[in-house]
């Protein structure tokens, strides 16, 4: 069916349009100023008015969303956390496993579960975080699964995806990691760096395998000394790394993040979520079912008992919010870095990432509290604030202990 979708502020990949997205299916066939517009159209017509229209967010790094977990071999659980994301701008993701036990399951099931059309944002593929990383720089990560690296289990973690497993972090100072960096890079798997503490050295190897990612920049890795920059400032330095980025204030300060920007540059640079299966909750005391207990600030920030942060949250776009309202940066280098490079990065940029003819229509339109009202995946309405459904796991609260 065709779809006429107005505003006067789309973020189009040729700049500002104040006029009209023609969508045919899921394609886009024409962004079009307001005086091309036709008078009689044979389709539906939708006016968001001023809200503004920017590409679908594609957030790489998501382990759940609204007490739904990514890290699960059910395929309803993933749709919910699917039809979450979708409620804040959210139209492509890749479903991030940090749980480690059970991935096998989790692998196979997201092959079948990507055959088809389920409603929200659209699973991408696989993101297996660890478990081959440096228990120092766990982070939020209980031990769980955690191992050392060996060949076969990757080998294993890869098979049974029948090709769904898109990306990996690992820590590449680990024995094994650079032979499972070789075996991932031939696969065509995006190897990312991070829970590590590599030195420098360690980690321009990494790169020199193939190793292409910094993992939530900043955070889980070895910090930058003046003798020794370490996994960070490799990351930073080398032209042959993009960066994920925590958009959040959290996990970076802003400071921080203007230092990464300018050495990366917006083409450069994912911004990515990180969040989890309490992100979307409300502020509170929580217990995990292993025991541990997690908190959510008024604030957003989520914590663990020792004070490490534990994901996020928050989203991609109230981090949109953050760089442009508080950072001062142009709308169309933040929307660079929340849809056409993660497309990129993803191979996925002919189709994917940016309002452009032939391309497919994900869309999200946002007010200007950076609040999502509307999201089309690949032309179809899957969030609407008009038709605003109940989102969040009622299951959720059994793990509140404690509300602020």
């Amino acid at each position: 069916m065709k779809k006429l979708i107005k505003s006067s502020r789309i973020y189009s990949h040729r700049g500002l349009v104040d006029g009209a997205i023609l969508v045919d299916g899921k394609t886009i066939v024409r962004v079009m100023p307001k005086n091309q517009i036709p008078q009689n159209f044979d389709g539906e017509v939708v006016d968001y008015g001023d809200s503004r229209i920017i590409p679908g967010i594609i957030d790489v790094h998501n382990h759940g969303f609204m007490g739904w977990t990514a890290e699960t071999v059910d395929p309803q659980e993933i749709t919910n956390c699917a039809k979450g994301l979708a409620s804040v701008g959210v139209t492509g993701f890749l479903s991030t496993n940090g749980k480690w036990e059970g991935v096998l399951e989790n692998n196979a099931m997201a092959h079948e579960y990507m055959k088809e059309y389920h409603p929200g944002a659209k699973m991408l593929g696989l993101h297996m975080e660890g478990p081959f990383i440096n228990p120092d720089r766990r982070g939020g990560f209980g031990d769980e699964g955690m191992t050392a690296p060996d060949l076969d289990t990757c080998k294993a973690y890869y098979e049974s995806s029948k090709g769904a497993l898109k990306y990996m972090t690992l820590a590449p100072e680990l024995a094994g990691n650079l032979e499972i960096i070789d075996y991932l890079v031939e696969k065509g798997v995006i190897v990312g760096v991070a829970h590590s503490d590599a030195t420098y050295a360690q980690t321009v190897e990494a790169i020199d395998r193939g190793g292409s990612i910094g993992i939530h920049t900043s955070n889980a890795m070895r910090p930058i000394h003046q003798r020794e920059v370490s996994v960070l400032g490799a990351v930073l330095l080398d032209h042959r790394v993009r960066c994920e980025l925590i958009p959040d204030f959290y996990h970076v300060c802003p400071e921080m993040i203007q230092i990464i920007l300018r050495m990366k540059g917006k083409e450069n640079v994912l911004l990515v979520s990180d969040s989890g299966l309490m992100s979307g909750n409300p502020a509170g005391k929580y217990r995990y079912a292993d025991g541990r207990y997690v908190f959510i600030e008024k604030s957003g920030l989520v914590h663990l008992e020792n004070g490490t942060i534990s994901g996020s949250s928050k989203y991609v776009l109230f981090g949109i919010g953050n760089l442009v309202e508080k950072l001062g940066l142009p709308m169309e280098d933040v929307i660079v870095m929340s849809a056409l490079v993660p497309a990129r990065v993803l191979g996925l940029e002919a189709t994917k990432g940016s309002i452009l003819e032939g391309k497919d229509a994900d869309l999200a339109v946002i007010d200007d509290n950076y609040e999502s009202i509307a999201t089309y995946v690949e032309g179809s309405l899957e969030y609407d604030v008009n038709h605003k459904e109940d989102l969040m796991n009622p299951e959720a609260k059994k793990y509140l202990v404690e509300a602020y």
